[in-house]
């Protein structure tokens, strides 16, 4: 932790990652992202302790790309896609951040990221140099780049599967860890687009919310369509 802290007020990079990128860090980030603003509360080491099971049942043996997903957009399934994300970083893992939400983008907020700059709906659109990546991510922390929603697609458009299998295939080339943030499992198909396109799905669930009923048929929808549980989190706080 201390050497984290040095990092970011000295600004030193990893040779790897400034070649990449120069990192700009953001004025300001919210309380919701507790792994960085309040690493000794509850929600910090509950988020961690996801992160390292992560870590040991799925990366440490070769799985990249994940995705968090629940079947409504208050459970909080953005934010432990983000504090997931920011721990795999914290840990040293070159991470990805991936806004596949076009129904509720937080993200750039909770970063204090541009959110008028390009993101994943203009990569889908083909806007720009889609050939050039740098051009649709942003440097959020020490390690971690995010690519928000964008603007070019509205709520209900669908991802193009293919295509999108194709980039979450890249960046797990280029990334130790890939996290993609989904709409809830009402957006039909914008969320079987990136279940099918990842390796593993995470789905989060809240206590006294989500129904029990509920959360077994949606692990079966996931499996039926080709995805595969990674393991579920249980937000109780």
């Amino acid at each position: 932790m201390q050497e984290l802290v040095k990092n970011r007020a000295t600004g030193a990079l990893s040779p790897t990652a400034a070649k990449r990128t120069a990192w700009s860090y953001p004025t300001h980030v919210t309380g919701e992202l507790a792994v960085i603003v309040s690493p000794a509360s509850r929600m910090a080491e509950r988020l961690i302790s996801v992160t390292s099971q992560l870590q040991h049942m799925h990366v440490d043996l070769g799985t990249r790309s994940f995705c968090f997903i629940g079947d409504d957009k208050k459970v909080g399934t953005t934010v432990v896609a983000a504090n997931v994300a920011a721990a795999f970083a914290m840990s040293g893992q070159r991470t990805i951040l991936v806004e596949a939400n076009l129904r509720s983008p937080r993200i750039g907020s909770m970063f204090a990221i541009d959110k008028a700059k390009p993101g994943l709906s203009e990569w889908m659109a083909g806007l720009g140099d889609v050939q050039s990546w740098a051009g649709y991510m942003q440097p959020a922390y020490p390690n971690l780049m995010v690519m928000t929603a964008g603007n070019a697609l509205k709520e209900g458009e669908a991802f193009l599967a293919t295509e999108l299998r194709g980039l979450i295939l890249e960046m797990s080339r280029m990334f130790d860890v890939v996290i993609c943030d989904c709409a809830p499992m009402s957006d039909v198909s914008g969320t079987l687009a990136v279940v099918t396109a990842v390796e593993r799905t995470v789905i989060v669930a809240r206590a006294n919310k989500t129904r029990l009923k509920a959360l077994i048929g949606f692990q079966d929808v996931v499996k039926n369509c080709g995805g595969v549980i990674g393991g579920s989190v249980l937000l109780d706080f």
